[in-house]
């Protein structure tokens, strides 16, 4: 449990372990529950393994975006692309010798647009949901215009990853 009182879900810890050793899932979008007690599984993705180029790669990014998006409901508390959540993306980088090396990514999707007090949720959670999964990277989108393979990979690259 973090210092906010949100739980992990037992869920997402499967379906996490599940994505690092089987390489079943190419995303997990995590997201708040209706009680806001516990971050829990709202969708896994498919993992692509036919991403040669790079274009390919980011092919399979915009999928996971465009579900994010087609997730959008009149009623506002269920609308995932507005309001925040985390996605964990196995995300390929391509080497200067073009040869892929993937890391798994822990995307925190906080718009500033956000209800502040879920803004506050998540990102008090994001840590303690980040070493639960043991994840290494992290990349915090604010804006939807962040939410892009280029705006990713920039990061992961100019962390050294």
């Amino acid at each position: 449990m973090s210092m906010s009182g949100i739980s992990l879900a037992p869920e997402v810890k499967a379906a996490f372990l599940e994505m690092k050793q089987n390489k079943s899932y190419g995303y997990i979008i995590i997201k708040l529950d209706k009680k806001q007690k516990v971050m829990e599984l709202f969708r896994t993705g498919p993992k692509n393994a036919g991403a040669k180029s790079r274009d390919d790669a980011e092919g399979n990014f915009l999928e996971m975006i465009s579900v994010l998006q087609s997730e959008e409901e009149k009623d506002e508390e269920k609308n995932v692309w507005s309001n925040p959540c985390f996605v964990v993306y196995d995300f390929p980088l391509m080497t200067q010798t073009t040869q892929n090396i993937n890391r798994l990514v822990l995307i925190s999707k906080i718009f500033d647009s956000s209800p502040l007090r879920l803004k506050m949720i998540y990102a008090a959670t994001m840590e303690s949901v980040r070493s639960q999964l043991d994840i290494q990277h992290k990349v915090n989108v604010n804006d939807a215009s962040d939410m892009s393979f280029d705006f990713i990979e920039q990061e992961l690259k100019s962390k050294k990853v």
